[in-house]
């Protein structure tokens, strides 16, 4: 996908969240947005390689506008993540791991 179609697409997506979304940064940070509502925006972040969505990190937004102030480059516009896809199949994500991290390791 050319760059400035990349960028609009990512921007777009960014303005409409939704459950199943997949950004990357340079092909080795990776978020997926498991739930989106007026409060907050919660994902699952990797760095990579790594399995997925085991060794993920579960990151809270709120108010939802932290995650675009988080992932914008600040001083130009834009984000310094890329839309990759859409309506990935992300179910029982967010319950798996936070099982996960309850257990002691």
């Amino acid at each position: 996908m050319p760059f400035p179609s990349r960028e609009n697409e990512t921007t777009e997506a960014i303005k409409t969240l939704r459950a199943g979304d997949r950004f990357c940064e340079m092909l080795t940070f990776w978020v997926y947005i498991l739930s989106v509502s007026p409060i907050e925006i919660v994902t699952l972040e990797v760095n990579g390689p790594a399995r997925i969505p085991d060794e993920g990190e579960i990151c809270r937004y709120s108010p939802p506008s932290e995650f675009d102030r988080r992932f914008s480059y600040g001083s130009i516009p834009g984000h310094w993540i890329a839309l990759v896809d859409r309506d990935n199949d992300i179910g029982g994500w967010l319950e798996r791991k936070q099982r996960q991290d309850a257990i002691p390791s």
